[in-house]
């Protein structure tokens, strides 16, 4: 975790500038962790790497986990997601095809992250993010 945290230290020292854009990025990072890790553990390790670059970038821990649990639940391919699988084979494939699925997937996480970003007005009023 150490070796990851250092690399996002790195490549992420951009970002911390503006917490918007920093969780943001944090977002499309954990959509992309999800395509080869489990949800759960994804955010674990999400979390223990990206919480000293938070801290930094004046954002609480529970802003930085709230995010990070909104964007490990993907289901932009069947496999990521066993509550995508048990709705879609709970109605025999019948109700929905994975291809309209992974339109809703878009949408969602196009949603979290707008909804994320419109929220760090509201959060920085009530001081969980300090610039």
């Amino acid at each position: 975790v150490q070796a990851v945290s250092e690399f996002l230290g790195k490549h992420m020292a951009g970002f911390i500038g503006s917490p918007a854009l920093f969780l943001a990025v944090v977002m499309l990072l954990s959509f992309a962790v999800t395509l080869v890790v489990r949800d759960d553990p994804a955010v674990i390790l999400l979390v223990i790497a990206m919480l000293p670059l938070s801290e930094q970038a004046g954002i609480d821990p529970w802003v930085l986990v709230f995010a990070i649990l909104l964007a490990t639940d993907p289901f932009f391919f069947a496999y990521q997601s066993p509550t995508y699988l048990t709705a879609y084979y709970s109605a025999e494939g019948k109700a929905f095809s994975h291809r309209q699925g992974q339109r809703v997937a878009f949408a969602y996480a196009l949603a979290v992250i707008v909804a994320v970003v419109a929220s760090v007005p509201y959060w920085e009023w009530l001081g969980l993010i300090h610039k």
